[in-house]
């Protein structure tokens, strides 16, 4: 799939690749396997941040600290040409930088920070909803007919500036697109 994705050449592609028979693989995936381990433990810190959130033990602003940090982690130390970037410059732009510069790191902090305020726990299928809810300024529709989530995306877009998908359900989507 990634291949597909990133154009590789054709001899790894050649092949027909099945993206349903893909997902089952997915779902078939023991719980010792690497992935379900890792997810697992995201779920428990999702969790605990939560709760932490919610009893004012992380606030908005360490969030954002936070945000600098790995943000700036992140950052090359040489231009593309070579010279290197100095700490002033660096500095410069972490404090002017903001999520909203990054939609979809935007619209996906903030169904985390949403689901912390609301205190929806993190499951497999909130998971890999919210792997699909980045695709948001990206796409024009959004069609999901999970009623929670709905709600959790438009609480979530409405202070962006930045356009985002309108949400729909299957039922509106079929009347649309018959």
């Amino acid at each position: 799939m990634l291949a597909d994705l990133n154009r590789v050449s054709t001899a790894i592609t050649s092949s027909y690749r099945d993206s349903r028979a893909f997902v089952k693989h997915m779902q078939t995936l023991g719980d010792n396997h690497p992935m379900n381990a890792s997810l697992r433990s995201n779920f428990e810190a999702q969790k605990s941040n939560g709760e932490n959130y919610r009893a004012g033990r992380l606030t908005p602003e360490m969030i954002r600290c936070l945000d600098k940090i790995m943000i700036g982690r992140f950052l090359p130390m040489t231009t593309p040409n070579g010279r290197k970037i100095v700490t002033i410059e660096k500095d410069m732009f972490l404090r002017s930088c903001k999520n909203e510069d990054f939609p979809s790191i935007a619209v996906e902090s903030g169904l985390s920070l949403d689901g912390w305020r609301t205190g929806r726990l993190l499951t497999d299928r909130a998971f890999r909803d919210s792997q699909h809810v980045i695709a948001l300024p990206y796409v024009d529709l959004f069609v999901t007919d999970d009623e929670p989530l709905t709600k959790a995306i438009r609480r979530v877009v409405a202070p962006f500036a930045f356009r985002t998908a309108e949400v729909i359900d299957k039922v509106e989507f079929d009347k649309r697109f018959p």
